[in-house]
C-alpha cells in the first residue's frame, strides 16, 4: 500500500474533494473543491515530527481557506489521527527497507541501458521512468530499474523545483503528448522554440538563432564530447533574465540560478 485515502465527513466534503496520505513521498495531500478553485495542498508528514507537521499543515489549510472554522480544522486533524498507526507503520517499514537497499539504490533523472533511454517523470504526482516499449511504437512506465544487482529509482518528486520535473496529470495526458511528439521533427521543434523566444525576448536574430538551437541541443548534450557556453551581458532591462527563463522552461533539465558564486559554478 503506497497511500491511504482518508474518508471525508459531510461537513468536510463541502471543502475537500480528495484527502490522502502518499507514502512514497510522505505527503499529506488535500485537494479542495471547485468552490476553492480545486487548489491542492501538499504537506510533508513525519510521525517523528508530528507537531511540526500538523502546525505547518494548519498554516497552509487556513491560508487556503480563510473562513475555515475551528471545528472543521479539528475534523481534518482527527481524520489523520485515526489512521496514524497505519502511517507510522508504513514509514517505519520504508525506513527499514531503505536501510537494506541504500548501498545499492540510486536515484537518477536519466538512464540509458541496452539501447533504451529511461526518463524520470511524474504521472498523477507519482514518480516513474518512461521508456519505449518492446515494439518501439509506444511507451511503458517503470517504477524502478534493476540492473546487475543495482536498483535505480526516478529522482523527480513533487517537491523537485530545480530543475523542473516533467509532470503529467494522468497517463491519458502522457499518451496525448507521446502522439504529438511522434509528429515532430527537428525543424518543427526549432520553429516552435524560435516563436517562444520572439514572444518573450527582444534580441537580434543571430542571438535568437543560437539560443533556439542550444535548447534543442540540450536534449542531446550527452552525445557530444565538448560544449560551448553562452555569456549574457547587458544593462538592467535588456532581457537577460527573460532569456534565461525561456531556457529554463524549454531546455533539458536546466538548473536555473542567478548571481552564482564560483563554488556553485564549479559544482556543475
Amino acid at each position: 500500500m503506497s497511500s491511504i485515502r482518508f474518508p471525508t465527513s459531510e461537513e468536510l466534503s463541502e471543502i475537500i474533494s480528495t484527502f490522502e496520505y502518499i507514502d512514497t513521498s510522505r505527503l499529506i495531500k488535500i485537494q479542495l473543491t471547485s468552490r476553492f478553485k480545486d487548489k491542492v495542498i501538499f504537506q510533508a508528514f513525519k510521525v517523528d515530527a508530528i507537531e511540526k507537521s500538523f502546525k505547518e499543515l494548519e498554516r497552509k489549510v487556513k491560508a487556503a481557506i480563510p473562513n475555515l472554522s475551528t471545528a472543521q480544522y479539528i475534523a481534518i486533524e482527527s481524520v489523520i489521527y485515526e489512521d496514524l498507526n497505519n502511517i507510522e507503520e508504513m514509514q517505519n517499514n520504508n525506513e527499514s527497507q531503505a536501510a537494506i537497499d541504500s548501498k545499492r539504490t540510486f536515484q537518477l533523472r536519466k538512464y540509458v541501458f541496452d539501447g533504451k533511454v529511461y526518463e524520470s517523470i511524474l504521472v498523477d504526482n507519482k514518480p516513474y521512468f518512461v521508456t519505449s516499449d518492446d515494439s518501439g511504437n509506444g511507451y511503458s512506465l517503470e517504477e524502478r530499474i534493476e540492473v546487475a544487482g543495482n536498483t535505480f529509482l526516478p529522482k523527480d518528486s513533487l517537491t523537485t523545483v530545480n530543475p523542473l520535473p516533467y509532470k503529467f496529470e494522468s497517463e491519458e495526458e502522457l499518451e496525448k503528448y507521446f502522439v504529438k511528439a511522434r509528429k515532430e521533427t527537428f525543424d518543427s521543434l526549432y520553429a516552435k522554440v524560435q516563436s517562444e523566444f520572439k514572444l518573450y525576448v527582444n534580441v537580434p536574430e543571430h542571438t535568437r538563432v543560437v539560443l533556439s538551437a542550444d535548447i534543442i541541443y540540450s536534449y542531446f548534450q550527452d552525445k557530444f564530447g565538448t560544449t560551448h557556453y553562452n555569456i549574457f551581458i547587458g544593462e538592467n532591462g535588456s532581457g537577460k533574465n527573460s532569456a534565461l527563463l525561456v531556457l529554463k522552461h524549454l531546455g533539458y533539465r536546466v538548473f536555473y540560478v542567478t548571481a552564482a558564486t564560483p563554488r556553485i559554478i564549479l559544482l556543475f
